[in-house]
């Protein structure tokens, strides 16, 4: 009985100050996702090898949403240790601390075994998840958990996630109608240090038409974003009573559906796919008892979908169209029969060989040129044009090796797709995007997804290197956000094939794998615990249940939103951008779950 006392006592007993100590968790989910402003970043080390080019980098969307996400976690974390120590606040027992101890432990044991220590410190260009930034997605479900005591708490919270949605989506209108804030001069005086404030005629930010990227870097991210709001914005709408408070929350419903599409995400719309259908299922008895006023929010979403189709000229409908996975599946075929395909690239020395489905090559650079054979070795006759060679064997017509003016590399055509093989001392290389040299690479890989290389814009690709690299990083992972110097950049074969030889694998486009390689496997199973004990307890508490409360139905929404975050994160990144926003949200669910529970007990009693 005295346990059960105590447990009590850490909901009961709400310090005066824990609504001003959660200043920091507001601070987090209303503003850090709204920051954009330049930060001029000098790159060296390995970050500098595997980057697009170039070793200094200005960055708008991550840096500065990274600094300050880790400065108001930190802080509040803290204050919870504050109220502890000073004012005797009961921490709030839960089954979820060992899991988050374990994934925090891990993150710091890759930390220290990472290959370039100031990437793991820091986070990758773009990225910017270093160490502190994941053991402070940690710290914010602490701080949420131990702070949350009561309905005004949580109304609290609730508060910032509008106001941040409200932000995002009235910028996103802007961006889609081509009225982009930052491609204004007020914009971008706003997001330029006054040192760089000349040249903000120079500054573009490239998106498509009718796109939504708000300040959130990629639509992709924003999709992830629309997957958290869209089914909360429902659950507050299902929770309205008074007509003034459903219309709000009806327009917000509007706006963030509007996200959600203008996203162009698929990620996230299969992610809302999915949520809409789970509230479905979890608020069917409210459907039964106001059929009507539950039909709404569904109908906006097709008001909005139609709306945005027409203005568009059929994009979301494509969108949709495009999310069939066997028709996924048939356009890879497709463009797999109708493409040939490389097999092998290797340099030894001065010597070549190139393998691919229809013909193969030998090749020599002997006596300041080059010699080629086929792989029985007979000698291939060439034709020469100034600094350029073809052949006149018919098998070989789409071959073409060209020299550089300069001598120093020679330019290779073969079946459409080009590139440099650069003559050094130690032999032919490959030119990366920052100017170093390298050996290619033949990686462990998953062979059947070969052939659906390019499937969900060429993610299978990826997926099929980063899979077998978790056999390397079962206790340990490569670092936090050392995924680009861990995949195989050097793998000139399956770029060639599904994207681009100069392209860097900056990221998985799978939160999951993400995860797994930069911190661990164990890592990984310790988050996956964390989230599944999450969605198990809500799904037993919200399944059968009436709502009645405000409690029951920001527990049910962020039940959804959660959900449909983790199912659009199989085809998009963890993010600083939104990552704050969902763990913010499982806090607050965890937080919930635990009220009700801590409530229903005392009815028992």
């Amino acid at each position: 009985m005295g346990r059960k006392k105590r447990y009590s006592k850490a909901y009961k007993k709400a310090h005066p100050l824990t609504s001003l100590y959660l200043l920091p968790v507001l601070f987090i989910i209303a503003v850090v996702p709204l920051i954009v402003y330049g930060k001029v970043i000098e790159l060296d080390g390995l970050e500098a090898i595997y980057w697009k080019g170039g070793i200094i980098q200005i960055d708008f969307f991550q840096y500065y949403k990274s600094i300050y996400f880790i400065i108001a976690t930190y802080i509040g974390a803290i204050l919870v240790l504050i109220l502890y120590w000073v004012d005797k606040l009961d921490f709030v027992k839960t089954k979820y601390y060992k899991p988050m101890i374990v994934y925090a432990l891990f993150v710091l044991i890759s930390f220290f075994f990472a290959e370039d220590i100031d990437v793991a410190l820091r986070g990758y260009i773009e990225m910017f998840q270093g160490v502190f930034t994941l053991i402070g997605y940690m710290l914010l479900l602490f701080t949420i958990v131990n702070l949350v005591k009561n309905e005004k708490h949580i109304k609290t919270i609730i508060g910032a996630f509008i106001f941040v949605g409200i932000g995002v989506g009235f910028i996103g209108l802007g961006q889609y109608f081509g009225h982009d804030l930052f491609k204004g001069d007020f914009g971008k005086l706003l997001i330029l240090p006054k040192e760089y404030e000349p040249l903000a005629d120079q500054l573009t930010f490239q998106f498509a038409d009718f796109a939504v990227y708000a300040t959130l870097y990629n639509t992709n991210f924003v999709g992830s974003f629309a997957a958290l709001m869209i089914p909360l914005s429902f659950a507050l709408y299902f929770y309205q009573n008074r007509l003034i408070y459903a219309a709000c929350t009806l327009f917000f419903v509007g706006l963030m559906v509007f996200v959600g599409f203008g996203s162009n995400s698929r990620a996230g719309i299969v992610g809302v796919i999915a949520a809409l259908i789970l509230i479905g299922i979890i608020f069917r008895k409210e459907a039964i008892k106001k059929p009507l006023y539950i039909i709404i929010p569904f109908i906006a979403v097709l008001v909005v979908g139609y709306g945005l189709n027409e203005v568009s000229d059929g994009r979301i409908l494509n969108e949709f169209k495009n999310l069939s996975i066997k028709d996924d599946i048939e356009r890879a075929e497709e463009r797999a029969s109708n493409r040939v395909y490389f097999e092998t690239i290797k340099f030894d020395d001065y010597t070549a060989l190139i393998e691919t489905e229809e013909s193969s090559i030998q090749v020599e650079f002997v006596q300041n040129d080059l010699n080629f054979y086929t792989l029985n070795g007979q000698k291939l006759d060439v034709i020469k044009e100034g600094k350029k060679i073809t052949f006149v064997d018919e098998d070989y017509s789409e071959f073409a090796f060209t020299r550089s003016a300069d001598d120093k590399y020679y330019n290779v055509q073969i079946y459409g797709r080009r590139f440099n093989m650069w003559l050094t001392i130690d032999g032919f290389m490959f030119e990366g995007l920052s100017g170093g040299l390298f050996l290619p690479e033949n990686p462990d890989k998953i062979n059947f997804l070969e052939t659906y290389g390019s499937l969900f814009s060429s993610r299978t690709f990826i997926w099929s290197r980063s899979i077998p690299l978790l056999k390397d990083y079962l206790i340990f992972g490569a670092g936090p956000d050392m995924f680009p110097i861990a995949f195989p950049q050097e793998d000139y074969v399956g770029k060639l094939n599904f994207m681009g030889i100069r392209t860097i694998i900056s990221k998985p486009h799978n939160m999951y794998l993400q995860i797994g390689i930069n911190t661990g496997v164990i890592s990984l199973g310790a988050l996956l615990t964390i989230f599944g004990m999450y969605l198990i307890d809500s799904f037993k508490l919200f399944i059968n249940r009436s709502f009645t409360s405000f409690k029951d139905y920001i527990g049910a929404g962020l039940f959804t939103s959660v959900t449909a975050y983790l199912i659009s994160g199989f085809f998009n990144d963890q993010i600083i951008s939104v990552a704050p926003i969902f763990y913010a949200m499982l806090g607050l669910g965890i937080a919930i779950n635990l009220m009700i529970k801590e409530s229903e007990k005392e009815e028992t009693v």
